[in-house]
Parts: structure tokens; sequence; C-alpha cells
């Protein structure tokens, strides 16, 4: 009794931090008013019941001020707009060029959606708003907290839920000794919940870096709205559990897929292993997971149970995740890019060019916002491997049979759209992390669009590192078989892995041995099978 409990306080604590985020008061005081030097620059896709989506036509009808003369190409697109309280507003478009033609069309797919769904409705006038009207405790009473009310909030806290619930459901049955059939499906689900909720985590965090409204109808008509935003510190913190979320989806993918193939494990524990076992299994990757292919024991200890689940059963499991994983990069690119990444990295770069270098958190901030800026050069070091692997394919006559591993194939296509539009733009953010002047507002689409570029590199190199993984299911998908050049790579990256190929086995004795064989057509063709060096 004592184990299943241990699961579930320890499955619930470290699901509490994600829901601390999501379920914290905001006070009156906390958010900061726009005003003169203090300007607010936002963007909104989706409209709410508080502030229409910032589109062309709801900026002309708020009497707006478009900057850009080619503004009037992007009807379809929302604008970012920069607000005062006292003052109209101002939009800009982005500049129309070869380098901003791929950020683009990231951002066509929601601002498809975003146009079939916004209403054409008048942005709330501020143009009588005083600053010291929009300090009075009255309206900051008012102010509509779109982040406590939003769709967006209640489908992370409800994934979380679900996703804590499966966990404890998942270790629970484990230690009941069910069937990993059971464990393994319910950890699949629990898994789903997890990376829809990181997908909403990322649209609540961008919402956290808009504007707030202090308005009524008659305040509103008499041209007295106030806009606020939240402090830069409290804007931040939105997005570390989104960011979390991020990277534990990624790696619980990679984990389940080596669950399948070599057996179940518990969840909530962490089991604290000698490193010289860890190293002997690993050596090329010692800090890993120890979900590997097998587990270098001392002499003499009898060996573990093999794994329960048949042939059939691995390749149903995996071909169910592979499914999944195509979900989920699909979601990465087409919501979490172009919907969030845009708007959260110019947030993070308009207080990075304002802050000094320093040791402090705010300091440390504009550091991780560095690295992030020059994140997209690091798409031609990806791209090097891929080139290298496609020759070495070419140079043994496997273009044909390379085409099974898609991974250098996706690779090049996201390079060649992505890579000269990201040293471009690299090349214009990096310098500003020293040179304070200039205007935020009119940076705020070059500083976007480098956000979408430094968040595709940041999937693609959280996919690459699980890569081996995937290829590892190659040898157990009867449908999915890998070529000669795959296998190598695999061996090159991970040299404690083996292969060895074995006799076929025909007939009554193929049964009983659990081999990998799903028909009896395949008996007559040898098998490749995965052992520890």
């Amino acid at each position: 009794m004592m184990q299943y409990l241990k699961c579930m306080v320890l499955t619930c604590l470290t699901s509490y931090p994600f829901v601390a985020v999501f379920i914290h008061e905001r006070l009156p005081s906390d958010y900061v008013a726009c005003v003169d030097g203090a300007e607010c620059v936002f963007i909104r896709y989706f409209g709410t019941h508080d502030l229409p989506a910032t589109t062309l036509a709801n900026v002309q009808l708020s009497a707006g001020n478009l900057t850009n003369p080619s503004i009037r190409l992007f009807h379809w697109l929302p604008l970012y707009v920069s607000v005062q309280n006292g003052r109209g507003l101002q939009a800009a478009a982005p500049d129309v060029s070869f380098f901003s033609s791929v950020p683009l069309l990231y951002a066509y797919l929601p601002a498809v959606f975003g146009s079939l769904m916004a209403k054409e409705e008048i942005l709330p006038n501020n143009q009588n708003a005083t600053k010291a009207y929009c300090e009075d405790p009255a309206s900051r009473a008012a102010i509509e907290d779109h982040l406590k009310a939003s769709a967006s909030r209640n489908v992370s806290l409800a994934c979380i839920a679900w996703w804590t619930l499966l966990k404890i459901l998942h270790d629970w049955a484990l230690l009941s000794e069910a069937s990993e059939k059971i464990t393994l499906r319910l950890g699949i689900a629990s898994w789903v919940c997890q990376s829809v909720g990181c997908v909403s985590a990322f649209i609540w965090a961008a919402g956290a870096s808009q504007v707030f409204i202090s308005t009524s109808t008659e305040r509103q008509a008499a041209g007295l709205a106030c806009y606020y935003q939240l402090p830069t510190l409290n804007a931040l913190v939105t997005v570390v559990p989104a960011g979390l979320l991020l990277y534990t989806t990624q790696s619980k993918l990679t984990s389940l897929m080596l669950a399948v193939f070599h057996g179940d494990y518990l969840y909530a524990v962490t089991y604290d292993v000698p490193f010289r076992v860890v190293r002997a299994t690993a050596p090329t990757h010692p800090t890993g997971s120890l979900l590997t292919v097998g587990l270098h024991g001392d002499a003499g200890l009898p060996d573990a149970p093999p794994p329960q689940l048949s042939a059939k059963e691995k390749v149903e499991l995996h071909r169910l995740l592979r499914t999944g994983r195509s979900c989920w990069v699909f979601a990465q690119h087409t919501l979490i890019a172009t919907l969030t990444s845009g708007p959260l990295f110019r947030k993070l770069m308009s207080v990075a060019v304002k802050q000094d270098w320093s040791l402090h958190l705010l300091g440390a901030a504009k550091l991780a916002t560095f690295f992030a800026a020059l994140a997209p050069l690091g798409l031609c070091l990806r791209f090097s491997y891929s080139f290298s692997f496609w020759r070495h394919a070419i140079a043994n006559g496997a273009l044909c049979e390379i085409l099974r591993d898609l991974s250098p194939l996706s690779d090049l296509f996201w390079y060649l759209l992505l890579w000269m539009c990201s040293i471009y733009s690299t090349i214009r953010v990096v310098p500003e992390f020293w040179h304070h002047g200039g205007d935020v507002f009119e940076r705020s689409w070059m500083w976007s669009f480098q956000g979408v570029a430094a968040f595709v590199f940041l999937v693609l190199l959280l996919d690459f590192l699980g890569r081996a993984v995937r290829l590892l299911g190659g040898f157990h998908d009867t449908e999915w078989q890998l070529s000669a050049a795959a296998i190598q790579s695999v061996i090159n990256t991970h040299p404690e892995w083996q292969l060895h190929r074995v006799a076929p086995r025909t007939g009554y004795d193929a049964v009983l041995s659990g081999d990998e064989l799903t028909s009896s057509d395949e008996a007559d063709e040898p098998k490749w099978i995965v052992c520890p060096a």
C-alpha cells in the first residue's frame, strides 16, 4: 500500500508547479499601465470578449496609424500594434522581401483561421485616458484578466489533471503486475494529454505578452479605455511551464518507444544506479536514460525476465507512437511556431535590448535570449549531418533505400527553407544586444521572425536527439525496414549497440521462441537483432 501511495504523492508533486502557474491570482497592482516610455506592443490572431483581433480592418476602424506603406498587402495577417494610454494606435506589417518569405508562410495558417473567425470590431478607444485616470484604483479593479478566463488555460489545467491521473493509474497498474499491453497504452494516453497541454500552455503564455483592458461600454465611448501589461518577470514566468512541458513531452516520447521495445517502467520513481553500470551500458551517452537496448550487470547475477510483449504487439504500439509523433510534429510547426514563438521571442527581445549584462535574473534572461538568437545558425551545423548522410547514400547507390529514413530528407527541406532567412535575421538581431537605441516597435516583426526560426531549430534538435531510437524501431516494425546506410548510422552513433544476423526460424519453434516474425512468409528471410556490446 505504501508503494502505491508513494507513487501517487510523487506524481502529484511533480505536477503541482505547473498547476500553480495557471491558477495564480493576479492583483490589480500587478499590472503596468501603458504610458509614454512604456508603450505596449502586442499582436492578436484571435479576438476575445474584451479585445478583438489586430487585423487590418479592425485597426482601420480604430483610426490606427499604419506605419508601413505596404501594409495593405497583408489584409489577411494580424498586425503588431503599439498603444499608449491617451494616444492613438500604431500598426506595422512586415517588410516584403525574400528573407521574410518563409516566416510569413508560418504565419499564413493561423492567419487564415483568424481571418475567418475574426469580427470587424473597433479596438477600445483610449484617446482621453490620462495617466492619473488609469492609475485610479477603480480603473485597475476593472481590468479584464483574459489569462484567467481563457480557453487555453482551462485546456491546460484539464490536460495536466488527466496527465497526472493517467500516470498514477499507469504506475499502480505496473505495481499490480498488470499486462504491459495495458500499462503502455495508459502511458501513451498520458503522453497525449501532456502534448495537448504543452500546446495550450504555449498559447496561454503568448497571451501574457499581450495587453489587458480596463473599460466598459460607457467609458469606451468616451475614450476612457486603459491598456495595461504584465511586468517583465511575471510575463517570463508564464513561459517556464510551457518550455518544461515541451522538453519533457519530447523526451517522454523517446522513453515510450524504448519502453515498447524493452519493457515498461515506473514514471514516479527515479532509480540511483552506479555510474560504472551506466558507463558500461552506454559509453557514448553516459548522461542519457538507461532505458536502452540492454543493461550490463555484474557476472553471475541472474538475467531480468524478457519483455512481455509479442512481436505483433510491439509493432502495433510502435505504429501508434509513430502516428502520435507525426501529430506532435505537425502541432509544433503549425500551432506553437506560428501562434506563440514569434510574439514570445519579441517580448524577450524587447527586454533584452534594454537590459544591461549582469548576473541578476533579467541579465540571465538576456543571456538566454542571446543564445536563442544565435540558435538558427545551428541549422547549418544540423544540415552538415544530413548532407554527409545523403552523400554516403548516393555513393553507395542506396538513394531509393534511404527514403525509408525520412529524417535527413525533412532536415534538408527545413534547411533549404530557413537557413538564408535565419542567417540574415541573426546578423541583424545579434548586434542589437549591445546597441540600445532605435525604435522597438519597428523591429517587432524582425524579432518575431527570428523567434520562429529559433523555435524551429529547437524542435528539430530535440527531434534529432531521439532519432537513433526511432531507427531502432525499424528492427521491430515489419513494414518499416531500415536501409544499410541507416543501420550504419545507428552503429556509428551508438557503438555500444551491435547487430547480429540470426538464422531464420520456421514452424513451431519460431512460435514458441517469440521471435520477431509476424507471418510465415517472413520465416525464410534472415533477421537482424540488436544486442548490447
